[in-house]
């Protein structure tokens, strides 16, 4: 491969920024107990040995118990008559706190500690409390502290609303006799309570009562004189309000009212303008009548008929029945369509369709009208009526009908402004009213309550308030502590988190790998192999496992598959090996790697790139020779100075002669032409080269070749070590195929102790000859 490919592909790869070491460690809780059990379980035998010590050499204690139960009589059933002493009330968590509180309250336990055993010993002063005591303690301190308080009873009973109370001691019988005088006090405090709060409360509830009951008086004092100045209308709760339904009728007709005005204003004024129009363009009397709208046209009829009476007398009216019948009819007809012309123009404008049809069949009339009128008398001429006395009629009627609608308003606006203000005044009795008797109602409850106390007050006076009897009597103190299995279970627990707290400290201080996963997650590299020790084969006194058929030499082969498609490629003809530190086994996994690629016919170069500290020509069974130093100092040339092996096909180029300046020959050109060469010559070019943390070196060698192999001993290498190398490598531009574990000394828990390759052919290894595979 040309050195610019190599280039590029080292380019295709991103450079870690960040050491993999850094990364937040992942913790196994299962494989820390695992690598750490014998400490956890020294740990957990200690904390057992303590307890069993502890139990049998502490203080013994002793608990004394009592269970007193609290509930409530409920006064009014024996004021009911249904129970002479009155039912019992269960009480609720707050009163039960309460109830406890009391219990262990200074008032409590001074008084208890104050009482006197039958031999006069003050409670305060028995010798096993005083024996507990410090200089400065006080004794009502000491019993708080060891009193303590539960509800409710165990099993089915678990919810019933009994005191539990409890007192440790290191004397059963005074535990006993202390525990007795605090029951003793509590249920003297009960009583004592119950009858001061009856008097002090049967005082202030009698002062309500007389307060409340002329309050009530008053009340009702002002309701009677509100109802004396009641308006007539209003009868009591429940009658309605008649000036609410006149308003609304009045509403109503003032609406039509408004609507009718609006309807003849609207006509008048439409009139008014039409004759306007018809006078200006010399317009016909027929177009004047037309104004007339069908509505009117029965009251004109009227007035007409009236007019007529008084002009025609019967005899004209005979001779020409015959001859004016056919005009008037003619005549109404032409009336009636023109008022619908007049009236359709006006709703829908002068290209309505159907007004075609209508104005067709007045011009017909008309025309017969004006063939016959010199055969006619006309109607108009035989009376006194003409089109404008009629006109003016109908204006006439307009004119009176609006006047009529604006007085009928004003009438109906001043009923409607009356019966609103009625109305409003009922509304405002009603609320009122309402209000008085919801407040009479209201005081009348609170009186009733007053009383319903009294009732109740007076009745708890013959009965206690709290029934307080004890279910438990204190008894003598039994042993409580200390208890051998408690104290197991703790020792136990204890030792157990302190093992596993010292494990992960212990854990955590150690920097060594774990399994390969750590080795691939903390260098963030591929594991190419994990190596076991390695043998030397029968007759020779090298560890080239690769020659075997054993454990070892499998690694390598597989190895070997792994890489072997970038070979043949062509992207991988170049590729040097390095570790850490010193001592980590490079050389020979590079040297078994190369045995194993020249078994498959491929011609491979090994260089001793390693100038300070060459061991190859011991792998190889090579006699120390001139080599790598002389060609870069421009002595000698590969193909002078690379020697045969034992192994076919393999190569090898010793380090030569020892330079001082290793660093700078391999960064001088003549390095890079030798790969170039050795790459034209070869299948593939191994370079051994110096510790990546020692030396600088690999750097050098790596930005020439395709890969660097990475090699790492578990039992040797740290974390930070193997992350530092492959970081500096990564930084100076080396594309890392992988790494190769080697398990030199590594424990039996480590992966590589897992002989599958044995299992597999269950035969010892035999050596190998190298064939050429095509």
């Amino acid at each position: 491969m040309p050195q610019s490919s190599a280039a590029a592909s080292r380019t295709r790869r991103p450079l870690v920024t960040q050491a993999p070491s850094e990364a937040p460690a992942e913790i196994d809780l299962l494989e820390v107990v695992k690598r750490e059990f014998w400490l956890i379980a020294m740990f957990v035998s200690a904390g057992i040995a303590a307890a069993v010590w502890y139990s049998m050499s502490a203080e013994v204690w002793y608990e004394s118990t009592a269970k007193v139960l609290v509930s409530q009589r409920d006064p009014r059933t024996a004021t009911n008559g249904m129970n002479e002493g009155g039912a019992e009330v269960s009480v609720d968590d707050n009163v039960l706190a309460n109830h406890m509180e009391v219990v262990q309250s200074r008032l409590i336990i001074d008084a208890a500690l104050d009482r006197k055993t039958s031999e006069g010993v003050a409670l305060r002063d028995l010798p096993s409390l005083q024996a507990q005591l410090d200089d400065d303690a006080d004794t009502a301190d000491y019993v708080v502290e060891n009193l303590s308080l539960n509800t409710g009873g165990s099993g089915a009973a678990k919810a019933a609303r009994s005191l539990n109370a409890k007192f440790e001691h290191t004397d059963p019988i005074d535990a006993k006799l202390i525990l007795t005088a605090i029951v003793m006090e509590y249920q003297a405090f009960l009583d004592k309570q119950l009858e001061d709060v009856s008097s002090h409360a049967a005082r202030l509830v009698n002062d309500a009562k007389r307060e409340v009951e002329a309050e009530v008086r008053e009340a009702e004092k002002a309701y009677i004189e509100a109802r004396r100045n009641a308006p007539l209308l209003f009868t009591g709760e429940g009658s309605g309000n008649l000036y609410v339904d006149k308003f609304r009728k009045v509403e109503d007709e003032l609406l039509d009212i408004e609507i009718q005005e609006l309807s003849v204003s609207t006509r008048l004024e439409n009139v008014r303008e039409s004759l306007q129009a018809i006078e200006e363009s010399d317009g016909s009397d027929l177009e004047k009548m037309a104004l007339i709208d069908s509505e009117s046209l029965e009251r004109i009829g009227f007035f007409a008929q009236l007019q007529m009476s008084a002009t025609n007398s019967v005899e004209f009216q005979a001779a020409q029945a015959d001859r004016v019948a056919g005009a008037r009819t003619e005549y109404d007809k032409l009336l009636a369509l023109k008022a619908e012309q007049r009236e359709m123009e006006s709703t829908f404008g002068p290209n309505y369709g159907p007004l075609r049809t209508i104005k067709d069949e007045i011009a017909m009339i008309e025309g017969f009208l004006d063939e016959k009128q010199s055969n006619l008398p006309s109607l108009l001429e035989n009376a006194d009526i003409s089109p404008k006395t009629l006109l003016s009629a109908y204006v006439g009627f307009l004119v009176h009908d609006l006047a009529s609608l604006a007085e009928r308003k004003k009438e109906l606006q001043i009923v409607s402004r009356d019966a609103e203000e009625s109305a409003k005044k009922l509304i405002d009795f009603e609320l009122r009213d309402q209000q008085l008797r919801d407040e009479i109602e209201r005081k009348r409850a609170l009186y009733d309550g007053i009383v319903e106390q009294l009732r109740d007050l007076d009745t708890a006076s013959a009965f206690s308030g709290f029934i307080h009897e004890l279910l438990e009597s204190p008894d003598d103190g039994e042993r409580s502590w200390p208890s051998l299995p408690l104290c197991l279970l703790a020792g136990s627990f204890l030792g157990l988190l302190a093992g596993v707290a010292v494990a992960f400290l212990k854990d955590g201080f150690d920097d060594r790998f774990r399994s390969s996963k750590e080795v691939e997650n903390t260098l963030d590299t591929p594991i190419l192999a994990t190596v076991p020790a390695l043998e030397k084969p029968e007759g020779s006194k090298h560890r080239l496992a690769a020659t075997t058929l054993s454990q070892g030499g499998e690694s390598f082969r597989t190895m070997r598959t792994i890489l072997q498609p970038g070979v043949r490629s062509g992207k991988l003809r170049s590729i040097a090996v390095t570790s850490a530190v010193p001592g980590d086994g490079k050389s020979l996994m590079m040297a078994n790697l190369a045995v194993a690629f020249s078994q498959t016919g491929l011609n491979v170069l090994v260089i001793d790139a390693d100038m300070r500290r060459p061991v190859g020509h011991d792998l190889f069974n090579v006699k120390e020779r001139v080599g790598l130093g002389e060609i870069l100092s421009g002595e000698g040339s590969l193909a002078d100075l690379a020697v045969l092996t034992e192994h076919r096909n393999l190569s090898f180029l010793p380090a030569g002669r020892h330079v001082t300046n290793p660093a700078e020959l391999l960064q001088s050109k003549r390095f890079k032409t030798l790969l170039e060469e050795a790459k034209q010559s070869y299948g593939i070019v191994l370079i051994d080269v110096g510790p990546a943390l020692a030396v600088s070196d690999p750097i050098i060698v790596g930005q020439h070749v395709d890969g660097m192999i990475f090699v790492t001993r578990i039992a040797k290498d740290r974390k930070g070590q193997a992350s530092s190398a492959v970081e500096r490598l990564r930084s100076g531009g080396v594309r890392v195929l992988g790494t190769i574990i080697n398990t030199v000394g590594a424990s039996a828990e480590f992966e590589a102790g897992k002989n599958y390759y044995g299992d597999y052919y269950k035969s010892t290894s035999t050596t190998v000859k190298s064939t050429t595979v095509s």
